[in-house]
């Protein structure tokens, strides 16, 4: 069990960072964004990429989690050709016509996203990247289908490295602002678009096969909530920062979104190395055990990370932002937490995947909505971006609970719920800590570094690892401790002998 938890990890970090380097990326050209927009202008670029994401989830519609799962269903070069090139194909036709329609009607949605129609410039812009995204969807994604993560890592770091570029000249150097950072986005998605054409280009044929994307849709159609739940969430908590508040909050609740980055990275991973990890061992009879395992690490890295999050937060907007931008700070924790839930939920719904029960995520994603928009309607006035935060993380808790009670009366996964207890009850302590220590030491930084550090520690004494964890861990702290110990006796000698 332990060598397939390994395997799990070792994916997940080379997808997961590949993918999570985008993230990462716009993370830390944060201060360029808070030097040269104004939380009015980081507003207005955040409605405009959130909605603008949620075309995109509409266009793809989750097809390309159908394609994982049915592209093993025949070994044959023709049937996968038909697969790829009809998904293909679909995802650019629609994504043309949407782009069409987006900038026919640019002023109108500009008015409605921004409060004037004068930004229809933008809109036309979003449009472009909402076609190119599309495009370059399936074949890049097969690149992780056919286990080239190289490949895959090459392109990803082709189109991060022309963006960063390009935010520095459009939006630095030029101070185009908003329009400067989709100009930058549109630029990157270019080479992206040949590379990934080019590599694929033998799996891309004039073959379109109505049969096979309708069996696709059929059985992608219900995970379209698991993948735009973050999206839909994201659109209705701008709606009513809109509605309630102003573009101001809306900034500040951006900023502070942004810096879920470390939990975000580890959601990413998951989304990225869980699909084929799970399908290629539904017949293992070691599957649902490994699966429990799998889960408790996350819970305790998603709660070390939240803890980071809540220690550091107001250091890392300080670092990384600029003072302006402190009220964000305090919704840093919520909307950590929040994610952390997105991904639970996303984890539950392994069994109604594996079972084809993919129908029955419809009901917990519509609760989630159900609940986001009656708390934001009852608190969203009154409590402003922190209500919303808070929202957020409720409506996630709803879908991740609502999902694992359907999810395990169709496939039982006995989770660790003892040992996850115990990590939660680390983590409280951790977090109370201060609390019982004098106010003049209760903020000192290198007291957060040790509580923030201690984590791990509680975790082995509260017995979250198992002998075998144990031992392995110790084996690689010993082998690390006497490379350590040779590398400095050869300097030693080194020095002794030779000066």
């Amino acid at each position: 069990m332990l060598s397939s938890i390994r395997a799990f990890f070792k994916d997940a970090v080379i997808y997961g960072l590949v993918g999570g380097i985008r993230s990462l990326t716009e993370f830390l050209l944060l201060p360029i964004y808070a030097y040269f927009l104004n939380p009015t202008e980081f507003g207005k670029l955040d409605v405009i990429l959130v909605y603008t994401a949620v075309i995109l989830v509409g266009i793809i519609f989750e097809l390309t989690n159908g394609v994982f799962r049915f592209y093993h269903d025949d070994s044959s070069i023709s049937y996968r050709r038909r697969l790829i090139s009809t998904i293909t194909y679909y995802h650019i036709c629609v994504a043309a016509f949407a782009a069409l329609v987006i900038c026919l009607f640019s002023k109108d949605i500009s008015a409605f996203l921004t409060g004037t129609a004068s930004e229809a410039n933008l809109i036309v812009l979003s449009a472009i990247i909402v076609l190119l995204n599309s495009a370059i969807t399936m074949p890049l994604n097969l690149l992780r289908l056919q286990n080239r993560p190289a490949a895959y890592s090459a392109i990803s770091f082709v189109q991060i490295g022309v963006a960063v570029g390009a935010i520095v000249f459009f939006v630095a150097y030029r101070k185009l602002g908003i329009e400067g950072v989709l100009l930058a986005r549109i630029l990157s998605m270019i080479p992206t678009l040949i590379f990934c054409f080019w590599i694929q280009r033998a799996n891309l044929k004039l073959n379109f096969d109505f049969e096979l994307l309708a069996k696709v849709a059929k059985y992608s159609a219900p995970l379209l909530p698991v993948g735009s739940a973050v999206w839909i969430v994201n659109a209705l908590n701008r709606y009513f920062l809109l509605k309630y508040t102003s573009l101001d909050d809306v900034g500040y609740f951006s900023v502070g979104q942004k810096f879920t980055i470390f939990i975000t990275l580890m959601v990413m991973a998951f989304q990225l190395a869980w699909p084929q990890f799970a399908f290629s061992r539904i017949n293992n009879n070691q599957a649902k055990p490994i699966f429990s395992r799998i889960f408790s690490y996350y819970i305790a890295a998603s709660i070390w990370v939240v803890l980071f999050i809540g220690f550091f937060g107001k250091s890392l907007i300080i670092m990384q932002a600029s003072a302006i931008y402190l009220p964000a700070a305090g919704l840093m924790v919520p909307l950590s937490l929040a994610m952390m839930f997105y991904g639970i939920f996303y984890i539950f719904t392994t069994g109604l995947n594996i079972t084809r029960k993919t129908f029955m995520i419809l009901l917990p994603m519509g609760l989630g909505l159900i609940t986001n928009i009656v708390l934001n309607m009852l608190f969203a006035s009154r409590g402003g971006a922190m209500a919303v935060a808070i929202v957020s993380l409720f409506s996630y808790l709803v879908m991740a609970l609502v999902t694992l009670i359907l999810a395990q009366k169709t496939y039982y996964i006995p989770f660790e719920w003892l040992k996850l207890g115990r990590s939660i009850l680390a983590a409280i302590i951790i977090w109370f800590a201060p609390r019982l220590i004098p106010p003049d030491t209760s903020l000192d930084f290198e007291y957060k570094i040790i509580l923030f550090a201690a984590y791990p520690l509680l975790l082995v004494l509260f017995g979250f690892f198992d002998k075998v964890e144990r031992d392995a861990i110790m084996r690689k702290l010993t082998i690390k401790h006497k490379s350590a110990v040779l590398i400095v006796k050869e300097r030693e000698y080194a020095d002794s002998h030779f000066g």
